[in-house]
């Protein structure tokens, strides 16, 4: 199980029962965590086509950072877990915040941090 882009592209295209969607549910949290953060950091500024599947990435990154900042106890993670797991994506997402472009991930990106 992992988030790819074919899973992101599902999302976007929601179909009856949202099998997508429960799909992503079934996925730990500290592989969805590290999963968007790659693929956001592969998507970033590639191309226009990119531009909604690296929005949904931000917007579902930011929502499971959330979660892992406040609600230890939904996480399933001990609370040195979820600290090192969020060190250990701050400096991708620094790195593509810091990049010049204006974009509306970018915005999420910033949220995040």
């Amino acid at each position: 199980m992992s988030i790819t882009i074919e899973l992101l592209d599902s999302m976007l295209a929601p179909s009856p029962g949202n099998p997508a969607e429960a799909h992503y549910r079934t996925i730990p949290l500290d592989s969805r965590v590290r999963e968007l953060t790659t693929l956001l950091t592969q998507l970033h500024g590639e191309n226009a086509a990119n531009a909604g599947r690296c929005m949904l990435a931000a917007v579902l990154l930011r929502r499971e950072v959330e979660t892992l900042a406040g609600k230890h106890q939904l996480t399933g993670l001990a609370p040195s877990s979820a600290v090192s797991l969020m060190g250990e994506i701050a400096n991708p997402l620094m790195s593509l915040f810091l990049q010049n472009e204006v974009t509306q991930s970018r915005r999420q990106i910033g949220h995040i941090i």
